[in-house]
This record gives structure tokens, sequence and C-alpha cells, in this order.
């Protein structure tokens, strides 16, 4: 009797081996139909991971005061938060000032690669137009800040961390590092792509977007192709002007975004209207020191 109910044991447990194979082959003939592959708490996926960091906002924390840095901190996550909902990109998490968000979630789409680029252009477009209104209101300590972002995709692996005790889900895999050396990479005010999501994005957004190519360092040899994204208009690319020096707190400032005076017929750039009063009141003084500091 005993022996008997081994053997069943034994050929249950062979019946379902085979059906796991089974399923298992049927899921790698289909893999190029679906993109994502469940086992237990983890779960394989396609996906695009997009990095961004305010650079300089870690040195104000020790000098604002906690209303100060808590106003700040509220309109620079409120901004980036309304593009990230605007393109439909899953926040992922916010680790002091940096932000991560992902496509892919819960089933890649074709314009995820697309919907990415977009995000990171327009988050740099929001952050600038809200660092210049916060200038001219007078926060002359947010002059310093800049964004800079990284933007990666392949292959993911997402783990629901509830399985082991912990509430929340960690997603994992070579594209989150390589997202976060492109957003390490990108200079100031910069948005760096990898080279697969240039290629999944580029027919979409070539009309609102301009690439330029360039080879990015991850270690002392590794050259990495990316690509430098920035806004276009009317299918041109849009040149950054010349930056002028403000004569009274020697900030470099585009004069798009700034406070123009003309004095004897010659106009002056300022970062704030405060800069602006400072200089009419004394612009002998100022023009000295101008001159004196260009010489």
């Amino acid at each position: 009797m005993r022996r008997k109910e081994e053997t069943e044991r034994a050929s249950q447990a062979a019946r379902q081996a085979k059906s796991a194979l089974t399923s298992g082959r049927a899921g790698d003939r289909n893999s190029s139909k679906r993109s994502r592959q469940s086992y237990g708490c983890i779960t394989k996926l396609k996906g695009c991971v997009l990095f961004a960091e305010v650079r300089g906002l870690t040195q104000l924390t020790s000098r604002l005061e906690p209303n100060r840095l808590a106003t700040l901190l509220e309109g620079f996550l409120s901004a980036m938060n309304d593009v990230a909902l605007t393109h439909q990109a899953a926040i992922d998490h916010v680790i002091g000032d940096a932000m991560m968000l992902l496509y892919g979630l819960p089933r890649w789409r074709r314009d995820d690669c697309a919907r990415a680029v977009r995000t990171a252009v327009e988050m740099q477009r929001a952050f600038l137009a809200l660092r210049n209104r916060l200038v001219t209101q007078g926060r002359r300590e947010v002059r310093g800040l800049t964004l800079r972002i990284g933007v990666a995709s392949g292959d993911l692996v997402s783990a629901d961390l509830a399985s082991f005790g912990v509430m929340g889900r960690a997603v994992l895999g070579e594209v989150v590092t390589r997202a976060a050396r492109l957003c390490a990479a990108a200079g100031p005010g910069n948005v760096l792509v990898d080279q697969k999501t240039y290629e999944l994005s580029v027919r979409a957004c070539r009309s609102a977007i301009d690439f330029s190519s360039t080879d990015v360092s991850f270690g002392r040899t590794d050259q990495v192709p990316a690509y430098h994204c920035t806004r276009c208009r009317s299918g041109l690319r849009l040149v950054p002007r010349r930056l002028y020096v403000d004569p009274v707190c020697h900030a470099s400032i585009d004069p798009r975004n700034a406070t123009r005076r003309n004095l004897d017929g010659e106009p002056y750039y300022f970062c704030s209207r405060l800069c602006a009063e400072r200089f009419l009141a004394n612009p002998q003084y100022f023009r000295e020191r101008l001159t004196g500091s260009s010489g």
C-alpha cells in the first residue's frame, strides 16, 4: 500500500514538472509577443528608466531654514510630478535630490521610450521656469541649482517586496544602473539617453526633439554611445544664446530669462530686479567693477 502511494506521488510530480517545462517553452516561443514573464514574486519585463537629479540642492539643505527648504522642495517636486503624470510615468521613488520614473508598467507600450524622452525634455523646461520665477521673487539661493537627466531602456526585473515582509516594489537590472550613470554623466541642464532609447524614440520625437550623438565614459576605458536631447521649435534645434554677466553679482545669465535695463543706449542684463535696482542706484561703481573683472 505504501509503495503504491509513493508511485502515485512520483507520477504526480513528474506530470507537474512536465507541465512547467511545457509552459516555459511556450513562454519562450511567445516571448516576442509578450514583454513580461512572472515567476512568483519576481517579474521580468521590458521597460524604460528615467533618472533626474537636482544638482546643488543637497548643499542648500544645510544653509536654508526648514520652512524655506520645505517650500523649495514642494515647488520642485510638484513641478516634476506634474510633468511625469502628464506623460503617464510611474514614479518609482524619490531619494534626496533625485527622482526615478518608470515606463513599461504594468505592460510595455511601443511609445514608452518616446514618452520618457518627452518627459525628460519637459522636466528641464519646467525646472528652468520654476527656478527663474523663484529668482525673480528674491530667492537668489536657487540660482546655482541645475537639473540633469539620464534615460535608459531594456530588460528589467520587478520584485514584489511584500513576499519578503517589506512593503513596496524594487526594480532591478543593468538598465537602472545605466540610467543612473547617464544622469551622473549629463552636464547641468542636459538630457542623456542610451542607444536603445534613441532607436525606439527617434522616429516619434524627431519633429520636436533634436538628438546629437556623443560618447560617455562609465569607467576608465569603457566608452558608451549616448545622445543629447534638446527641444526643437518648428523642426529646428534651439541654439543656446550667448550668456551675459550680471554686473552686480557676476552670475552668468541667459538673456531670454534675464531682467534687462538700458543705460546710455547700452543694454545690461540682470538675474533679478533686485540686482537691476542696485545697479541703477550706482551704475558707475558697478561698471568699473565689471571692467576690472573682465580685464
